[in-house]
């Protein structure tokens, strides 16, 4: 025997009435796995903007340099965001992630993609506090 359970709008209302994020309830009500995660802060913000279509491919110009932006993670992910500036405009053009790896590792990936992808490294941006973290890293 099956258990079928039904959520009325009329419930799903009263939730979004009592205070609900709209995240929560795309993602629980309607099963969207493109909502964002409740308590992001950009989340909802990025959602407009892919369905405006703001948000597309941005190919790499090996004409303009790459510049990166740090987060540095300590208990968590650190991540690279790749990104070229021409006059008033920001294209990001590649993203990196990983944990539990010292500047070693990183300054390879580095490495690996301006060897790759023949980026023209010029400016890294790290985190307001990077004078203040230090990296351990693994012996590989």
């Amino acid at each position: 025997m099956f258990l079928v359970r039904f959520v009325t709008q009329e419930q799903i209302e009263e939730d979004r009435a009592d205070g609900m994020p709209e995240e929560t309830i795309q993602s629980e009500y309607y099963g969207s796995a493109d909502a964002p995660m409740p308590g992001s802060y950009y989340g909802t913000i990025i959602d407009k903007l892919e369905k405006d279509g703001r948000i597309t491919n941005v190919p790499h110009d090996p004409k303009l340099v790459v510049h990166t932006a740090w987060d540095i993670g300590l208990n968590d992910s650190t991540s690279i965001i790749f990104f070229q500036a021409i006059q008033q405009e920001i294209r990001i053009i590649d993203f990196y992630e990983n944990s539990g790896e010292g500047f070693p590792f990183y300054a390879r990936i580095l490495k690996d993609k301006a060897t790759t992808l023949a980026y023209d490294f010029d400016i890294h941006y790290g985190p307001h506090d990077l004078s203040q973290r230090e990296m351990a890293y693994r012996k590989e």
